[in-house]
């Protein structure tokens, strides 16, 4: 039996992860010999992890001043924040 060409991949697109997909039937319009218990030389179906992630990771703003010390004589603490502003994405 002859397979057909592969059908355009279909199944990914840029806003959410996961697989592809594409197929191919059997060519029976083929001038080869056709035999009842034949089947085809190869898969008719395909699946692949789709390739257009890249794995992003956090970025934070930049830090802020510090904080004023919570004691006056030694054994305070002070503190500075930054924020997140994008989330990790795609295992990053």
């Amino acid at each position: 039996l002859v397979l057909g060409q592969w059908s355009e991949w279909v199944g990914c697109n840029q806003h959410s992860p996961g697989y592809r997909f594409r197929e191919r039937d059997v060519d029976e319009d083929s001038h080869a010999p056709v035999n009842a218990l034949a089947t085809p030389q190869g898969p008719t179906k395909q699946a692949e992890l789709c390739s257009n992630f890249r794995q992003t990771d956090c970025v934070f703003s930049d830090w802020g001043a510090w904080e004023a010390c919570s004691l006056l004589c030694g054994g305070g603490q002070t503190y500075r924040r930054r924020r997140l502003e994008t989330m990790a994405g795609h295992g990053g």
